[in-house]
């Protein structure tokens, strides 16, 4: 059977600055009742808040919730080469993407097109804003260099729009 209690009893002790499970066991009743009449008086902290007090007070229970953490550069270091000894190990280096273009996911051209990197290596320099690379075969994962053609834009819209009607 559950306790009868002020709740102007409740709201003085979370105001105080104990929280809502240590004010709901001291008084006997549940977190809900704590937390229901602090939201009814205007008083509720944020979950943010709860836990930092929490963390400072040495009451959370597990992990580093709450607190933060410090590394030493060794040990930022060896993630670091964790991670990249992963990628060497498991990653394809690259990733078909939903639009059907091939990207690079490793290395010096990471996030690049495939196309476009192929299409530079074959004129043997970067490719202008208003240059494009046109798939002959419109298989936009067909990256053989005898695919590739290197246009403008607008020679490369043009071609479409003939190819449309």
């Amino acid at each position: 059977m559950a306790r009868c209690v002020n709740k102007v009893i409740l709201v003085d002790q979370y105001v105080s600055g104990d929280s809502i499970p240590v004010v709901a066991e001291r008084n006997g009743v549940s977190r809900s009742t704590v937390r229901a009449a602090a939201m009814k008086a205007g008083v509720i902290r944020s979950r943010v808040d709860g836990i930092r007090r929490a963390a400072e007070e040495g009451r959370l229970g597990h992990g580093w919730r709450g607190k933060s953490r410090t590394f030493s550069q060794d040990h930022i270091d060896a993630i670091t080469n964790a991670a990249k000894e992963r990628g060497a190990k498991f990653a394809a280096g690259v990733s078909v993407k939903p639009n059907g273009y091939v990207e690079i996911t490793r290395g010096e051209h990471k996030g690049r097109s495939l196309h476009r990197v192929i299409a530079e290596q074959m004129i043997g320099r970067q490719l202008l804003d208003f240059e494009v690379v046109h798939h002959k075969d419109h298989d936009r994962s067909n990256n053989d260099p005898s695919n590739l053609q290197v246009m403008t834009r607008a020679e490369h819209t043009s071609l479409h729009r003939k190819g449309e009607h």
